[in-house]
């Protein structure tokens, strides 16, 4: 019996250790982006959880909401490489076979399936830069023709880099979802990348 009960100290004791070690290591990052609080879980440089809470500087119970101004504030970024002409805020990326993490400027082409995401910055040719991946929140996007919100946007043939309304597409080429309205050839558009 005195061994199990030494067992069972040191195995509580191996336990309490690891849970102050894993306290120890995680922090919660905050930062403010266009006005609103932002939160990030880290230990040891990874981030475990984005974002934590998003909301208004001033009380708990407002939420600043993205708008075509700063939607790309409310998404998860990663970094890419450019080896096509330079881009702006919105443009539509694909994936370039030339390295790891290579991107450049969608083409003319309707229903691509090669897109990864849009730019959250302008880039410039050859140059790094941050994207908005599929699947990485809120995104300003550009758009032709008519959008209604609650429309599935695809690549376009009628301008590069742009997306356009198809509430048919074939599989793998929807691109985002509009969250807001657009009218205008070369507007641009709240969405959630899908």
């Amino acid at each position: 019996m005195k061994r199990f009960k030494n067992a069972w100290q040191f195995a509580l004791l191996v336990t309490l250790g690891c849970v102050a070690l894993a306290y120890a290591g995680t922090r919660l990052v905050r930062y403010t982006v266009g006005g609103s609080q932002i939160f990030d879980l880290r230990s040891d440089g990874l981030i475990l959880a984005v974002p934590v809470k998003s909301g208004d500087n001033s009380t708990v119970t407002s939420v600043t909401m993205p708008t075509t101004t700063t939607g790309s504030n409310f998404s998860q970024w990663v970094p890419v490489y450019n080896v096509g002409a330079a881009v702006t805020q919105g443009d539509v990326l694909i994936a370039s076979n030339t390295g790891t993490g290579y991107v450049m400027a969608g083409i003319a082409s309707s229903g691509a399936t090669n897109v990864v995401g849009v730019a959250a910055e302008s880039i410039a040719s050859a140059a790094k830069g941050w994207m908005v991946p599929l699947g990485g929140g809120y995104a300003v996007v550009h758009t032709t023709g008519t959008v209604a919100i609650g429309d599935i946007l695809v690549t376009t043939t009628s301008a590069a880099a742009y997306l356009a309304t198809n509430n048919s597409p074939s599989a793998g080429t929807t691109v985002a979802k509009a969250m807001s309205a657009g009218t205008t050839a070369g507007g641009s558009t709240l969405a959630i990348m899908q």
